[in-house]
Order: C-alpha cells, then sequence, then structure tokens
C-alpha cells in the first residue's frame, strides 16, 4: 500500500514539474519576442499609406497600360504629316487611308506584310510606301513603324505603339 503511495506522488511530482517547466518556457519565450525587431517590425501608419498610394498607382499605371494594348479589338488611330507610329512587339497596323512610309527596325529589319504572297514584298523595308488595307506586323520592339506623308493618315493597331 506504501508503494502504491509513492508511486502516486511521484507521478503528481513529475506533473507538477512538467507543468511549471512549460509555464517557463512560454513565460521566457514572450519575454525574448520583443516587437520592433527584424521578426516582428512596428511600422506607421503614414508608412503604411505610403507604401498603398504606391501599390495604388502601380495598378493604376497597368491598367493603363491594359487599356492602351487592348489585344481584343484594333484601335483607330489618325496620324499628321510628318508623324510616325512606332510600334511595339506583335503589333499589328492597317494602313485605311493616306500615304505612308514603312519604318525599318535598328538592325533594318522591316515589317512583316501578311497580306501579300509574294515572297520578295512579304517585308516592308525602311521608306517603302504601304499598301493600304494589307495587315503589317511588327517582329520586334525595335523601333519598326510607319510615317505618315499625306496631310492625315488613318491606320487601325492592335497593340502597343508610340506616337512621336
Amino acid at each position: 500500500m506504501k508503494l502504491l503511495k509513492d508511486s502516486k506522488r511521484v507521478h503528481i511530482f513529475i506533473t507538477l514539474v512538467a507543468a511549471l517547466s512549460f509555464l517557463l518556457i512560454n513565460i521566457v519565450q514572450a519575454a525574448v519576442a520583443q516587437p520592433g525587431t527584424e521578426g516582428d517590425p512596428v511600422v506607421s501608419k503614414s508608412y503604411v499609406d505610403e507604401e498603398i498610394s504606391k501599390l495604388n498607382a502601380k495598378i493604376q499605371e497597368l491598367e493603363a497600360k491594359l487599356e492602351k494594348q487592348s489585344a481584343s479589338k484594333f484601335e483607330v488611330v489618325e496620324l499628321k504629316s510628318g508623324q510616325k507610329l512606332i510600334a511595339g512587339e506583335s503589333t499589328e497596323i492597317i494602313v485605311r487611308a493616306g500615304k505612308t512610309l514603312a519604318i525599318s527596325g535598328k538592325y533594318g529589319d522591316g515589317l512583316s506584310d501578311l497580306t501579300t504572297d509574294e515572297a520578295d514584298k512579304g517585308n516592308l523595308a525602311a521608306d517603302q510606301i504601304v499598301p493600304l488595307n494589307h495587315l503589317l506586323l511588327a517582329a520586334r520592339d525595335d523601333g519598326r513603324g510607319i510615317k505618315a506623308v499625306s496631310s492625315k493618315v488613318y491606320v487601325l493597331v492592335k497593340g502597343e505603339y508610340d506616337i512621336k
């Protein structure tokens, strides 16, 4: 019987030591973790507001770019004499009215004329006349495009471009 009482005491003692150890470990961890460290930084409201403002500006920039890029439909663009439409990579161009000349890329590559089936007319190099209603493709973003010669030129464009 005495042996049974001793084993209960040992069991209670071990349970009590384990509970106290667990409690002590949690108290030490709570004391060590301080706010304002690299692991738990404290930031001001003005900092958070500034970062949110930066993110909102970036979102608006990307939305504007997407709107301009509108890959699903052609955009009508009017050019005046001397203006250049510089196409981005994979931009499609159709000259609908007016006279334009092709602008080659920085390595002399021209616009791909996808409408023609004549091998020698499939590449419109610098200063070649762009035929009306032909689908042109700028393969790279390297300065290719068209230059308006007529007083007014109407062009359909799908993709990124700049007017200069």
